[in-house]
């Protein structure tokens, strides 16, 4: 009887381990040879106001679960992290919290019955099972190396982001971005100066003082940090056989459903699913409470990038600058 008793807890032991296994295997293992990915997880690459909101309507619209910013939101003390050491040293503290939290959503997808255990913008009930997006700025900042921590039976889609820089820069402007009371500063966006890591990522390299940088010039440092951590992550991912990397323009995926069929098939979403576009979001408006023009941020930018070439600070290529004429050796 003791050896029945035994053997049924050996085998259930054994059982809930291999039940389990799949979640546990490091990426990269002699195991992970012939894993075909069965989950997609959706990410956005943005600085912050270039339309990560409507990208997740979008989503939603097709019958993807997809959340903005969910709980764990990786800001505050993860961003530390990130500015201050590699990668690597904050491994288990970053990316294993978060794969974590995404593996209990995938699993609430596949049981309804599941209680998801971290706080979500909305509870989704009639949603694809395999398929989760996140479309937080965070992504690029705080957990890029996600797919490590998921393991072999995920893949990652990448959404690159892009808007018209000066709006961008007008938008950040007027919501008091970089001003002294604006308490957000250092808990989910930065200064470039606030960098002093770089051992495993490229980060754009300040020419100036803090001291001497106007607000706009602020804005657009970070606008350029974000882009070039955006290209070091393409470089580093673009090819591999886990990743899908789509590079949109806000302007296209808002004006054009064809356009927005075309970055699903890039991801490999199913396109007939997105039958139409979602209304236009701002949510941001009411909180708008400083003044600017779309011609300053336009001669800001100017005034930047030609210091840039004064200074021999090389500046990423901008898509997103289009169509305003900027000297061709920062493009």
């Amino acid at each position: 009887f003791y050896r029945a008793v035994l053997l049924v807890c050996v085998l259930f032991t054994v059982g809930t381990f291999v039940l389990h296994l799949r979640w546990i295997i490091p990426s990269g293992t002699i195991f992970t040879k012939d894993i075909v990915p069965r989950y997609k997880l959706l990410v956005c690459i943005s600085s912050g106001r270039q339309g990560s909101q409507y990208l997740t309507a979008i989503f939603r619209s097709a019958g993807i679960h997809a959340d903005h910013e969910p709980d764990p939101k990786m800001t505050g003390p993860y961003l530390q992290m990130t500015l201050h050491n590699s990668l690597r040293h904050s491994f288990n503290e970053r990316a294993v919290v978060k794969a974590d939290a995404i593996r209990d959503i995938m699993t609430h997808l596949y049981n309804r019955s599941y209680p998801v255990k971290k706080k979500t913008n909305y509870n989704a009930t009639t949603f694809q099972q395999d398929v989760y997006a996140d479309t937080s700025n965070m992504f690029i900042k705080t957990w890029p190396d996600i797919l490590e921590a998921l393991g072999p039976e995920w893949e990652l889609g990448v959404v690159i982001l892009r808007r018209h820089l000066p709006l961008v820069i007008k938008s950040q402007y007027e919501l008091g971005w970089f001003r002294d009371d604006h308490t957000q500063q250092g808990e989910w966006y930065y200064g470039v100066h606030a960098v002093t890591n770089s051992r495993d990522r490229l980060h754009f390299q300040p020419f100036k003082s803090l001291e001497s940088m106007n607000r706009y010039e602020q804005l657009i440092a970070y606008n350029l940090e974000i882009e070039t951590l955006a290209q070091d992550f393409l470089r580093k991912y673009e090819g591999h056989p886990r990743v899908k990397i789509q590079q949109v323009r806000l302007e296209e995926i808002s004006g054009s459903l064809e356009s927005a069929q075309k970055m699903f098939r890039g991801l490999g979403l199913k396109e007939d699913k997105l039958t139409q576009l979602p209304p236009p979001i701002n949510q941001r408006n009411h909180n708008k409470k400083y003044e600017t023009t779309l011609e300053e941020c336009e001669n800001q930018i100017r005034s930047f990038f030609s210091e840039c070439i004064s200074y021999n600070c090389h500046v990423p290529t901008l898509p997103q600058l289009l169509p305003i004429s900027m000297p061709n050796s920062t493009r």
